[in-house]
């Protein structure tokens, strides 16, 4: 009976300690995630349709990330140039990540992205050559050109991170802008990595 009597004090014991664990551990809000100085890269689909036609590439960017406030962080990224034609061609911008609290958790984030894009490119110097009518071969330089856009193309989207450890993430997003003539869409999807640096922010 006394053995009785001890298993039973030690059960209720055990589930008053659990209990009071439980309720401590449900009443501190979850940290939202990703609340580092963010390094990142991706893989990005860029296309454009209108009335007349479209047409697609694919690019790879670097990103970083910067929180402001409790639930915004402040981006920009760039993405590798790519060759075409002997030019050199990429796009750039800056955005807004606004974390939806409601809809995220501690390891998941669910936001909205606002900013501005623009598109750079860059042709090295080269020489040309051509034969004139009297059979000479002549040689004259074409110098090198860079030519950058205002990140001014507003682009609208949103995305979700899966945080994989306390400092790693996979991040999944897309963009888009409505082209009103002629009538058309550019759309940017993005699929890549990001790594937390330095202190985790308030």
């Amino acid at each position: 009976m006394v053995r009785v009597q001890r298993l039973l004090l030690l059960t209720i014991a055990l589930a008053a300690v659990d209990s009071s664990a439980w309720a401590q551990i449900v009443s501190i809000p979850a940290d939202p995630p990703n609340r580092f100085v963010q390094l990142g890269g991706s893989l990005d689909a860029l296309g454009a349709w209108t009335v007349y036609g479209g047409g697609g590439l694919g690019l790879a960017d670097v990103r970083v990330g910067v929180p402001f406030a409790r639930r915004f962080t402040f981006e920009s990224y760039v993405t590798i140039p790519r060759k075409d034609y002997g030019t050199y061609l990429g796009m750039y911008g800056f955005q807004v990540k606004q974390r939806l609290v409601g809809a995220s958790s501690s390891t998941r984030e669910i936001f909205l992205l606002y900013g501005g894009s623009g598109i750079y490119e860059h042709t090295p110097e080269r020489q040309e050559r051509y034969t004139t009518s009297t059979g000479r071969t002549q040689v004259y330089t074409v110098p090198s050109s860079t030519f950058v856009t205002a990140p001014l193309v507003p682009m609208v989207g949103g995305g979700v991170e899966q945080s994989l450890s306390d400092r790693l993430s996979i991040r999944v997003d897309g963009q888009g802008l409505v082209w009103p003539y002629p009538l058309g869409l550019i759309g940017r999807a993005s699929v890549g990595l990001s790594v937390g640096l330095g202190r985790r922010m308030p």
